[in-house]
């Protein structure tokens, strides 16, 4: 059995679990600014700015959010995959300097706020 990070729900109700496998080949190899930010993650996936539906699958959920403990890089990006209805995990996450709404199709919750505007997103082939 493949070993898990954490495990935590989503504004939506979703169960989202980090593996380590994945957090080890993956993110941290290809996005070495995540390394040792495994708590950002989970932050982000908690707590985001928007959720949104992924460009490239309808099974895929995007969650952006601040990149707290970084000056550098604002913004964080997490990518899930629908594994059933209610239970889905991480594939990737790393930093940016955009908020990264090119990445969503259409945006299913974002969080509450006055500052916080529901943007015109770009129109993406399925």
């Amino acid at each position: 059995m493949k070993q898990v990070l954490f495990t935590t729900t989503d504004p939506l109700g979703n169960k989202i679990r980090l593996l380590k496998e994945t957090f080890e080949k993956h993110i941290i190899v290809r996005h070495p600014e995540m390394k040792g930010h495994i708590s950002e993650i989970k932050e982000v996936v908690e707590n985001p700015l928007y959720i949104g539906q992924g460009t490239k699958s309808k099974e895929s959920l995007i969650y952006l959010g601040n990149f707290q403990n970084n000056k550098r890089i604002p913004y964080l990006v997490v990518a899930v995959k629908y594994i059933k209805k209610l239970d889905k995990i991480i594939l990737t996450a790393f930093g940016t300097q955009n908020l990264g709404l090119n990445k969503i199709n259409k945006i299913l919750w974002q969080q509450k706020k006055e500052n916080l505007i529901t943007p015109t997103l770009p129109q993406h082939k399925n």
